[in-house]
């Protein structure tokens, strides 16, 4: 991963409705493997594997919880979570939302409420997966409904990051609902393609 705290390029040319990411890893060939069996398999045996880096990468960006010390190097900690949501027909056939699982896990471990019922996708069903970054900027206009107040400081979680247009759309939507700040964490990230070393 690149030095936490620092905006790639495309932060900088289009700044995201979300303030801030923590990705556990790369999204790379053993990623993808182990979140693909997680996702599509049903397997939730790697989510445990999965979850270490994230654990590790969340503490390294915002401390430990039970510290309590003050430190202007670290991000404040969220008041909620929020499961990345998704398509209730998608969530039928699949059988679970991805997202939710791994909320509860970061809920258990930092002591965080989790709302799984406060954002519902109301757009379309279509996999963002293979859409150029266009393409899913354009099928997410309008796909989020908050369906409850939340509080000031709330964390999308979702299992990777690939163009950002999904954590994007629902920042978005939670911003103009009246969330001050939204962070993302995800499983892992697809690095820019500068990043990929050769």
């Amino acid at each position: 991963m690149s030095e936490a705290g620092q905006r790639c390029a495309a932060c900088l040319r289009h700044p995201p409705h979300f303030d801030f990411a923590v990705a556990g890893q790369d999204f790379n060939a053993a990623s993808r493997y182990l979140i693909h069996q997680f996702k599509y398999r049903k397997d939730p045996g790697v989510l445990n594997a999965l979850m270490q880096p994230l654990f590790l990468s969340i503490e390294q960006a915002y401390g430990r919880r039970q510290d309590g010390l003050p430190n202007n190097q670290l991000k404040d900690w969220p008041d909620v979570l929020i499961p990345m949501p998704i398509h209730p027909e998608r969530r039928q056939v699949r059988g679970f939302n991805q997202a939710r699982l791994i909320a509860d896990r970061i809920g258990r471990r930092f002591d965080l409420p989790v709302h799984g019922k406060a954002v519902v996708r109301s757009g379309s069903s279509e996999s963002q997966s293979g859409l150029s970054a266009i393409d899913r900027r354009k099928s997410l206009k309008n796909a989020f409904e908050v369906r409850q107040a939340l509080p000031r400081h709330v964390v999308i979680v979702d299992d990777v990051m690939t163009t950002g247009s999904s954590a994007d759309a629902l920042a978005h939507a939670l911003k103009r609902s009246g969330v001050r700040m939204v962070s993302v964490w995800v499983l892992a990230r697809t690095p820019a393609p500068g990043d990929i070393p050769h």
